[in-house]
């Protein structure tokens, strides 16, 4: 064997590793802490049925929008759909709100109107708005 192949060899070798590494250590840090994650899930639940009650589902989305403006991390992305999906399912119909709203199975009008819609909300751009309309699609198949 040559030695530029024994070197790609080793790279490869050792990428393999590193992967294996990561996808064990994600495993075992998921298994450590998935009670605590869990319950951070139910407790945003909570929190968007309580501030969704008597709300309009508009509210919900400009209340869901805001936390995701905050959010630095997957996690707290999931907390926030979370938060919204609980708030739009207790929250009072807001005329036209699902109106337009592609199924989330027609992936490039999703994404269309996703970015449409964030930018008609003065969020253009957003990756977290974006990514937040897709409560609002899964909520309105869902009606």
């Amino acid at each position: 064997m040559s030695k530029p192949v024994k070197i790609v060899l080793g790279v490869v070798i050792l990428l393999v590793l590193l992967v294996a590494a990561l996808v064990v250590g994600g495993v075992l840090w998921f298994n450590a802490n998935k009670g605590r994650l869990v319950e951070e899930g139910r407790a945003q639940q909570e929190l968007g049925a309580a501030f969704g009650a008597g709300k309009s589902n508009q509210e919900c989305l400009r209340e869901m929008l805001t936390r995701a403006d905050a959010c630095m991390s997957l996690f707290c992305e999931v907390r926030t759909r979370l938060f919204g999906d609980a708030c739009l399912k207790a929250s009072l119909p807001s005329p036209g709100f699902c109106d337009g709203v592609p199924k989330t199975s027609e992936i490039l009008k999703s994404a269309t109107w996703a970015v449409t819609s964030c930018v008609a909300l003065a969020r253009a751009g957003n990756q977290g708005c974006q990514r937040s309309m897709q409560t609002v699609q899964k909520f309105c198949e869902g009606q």
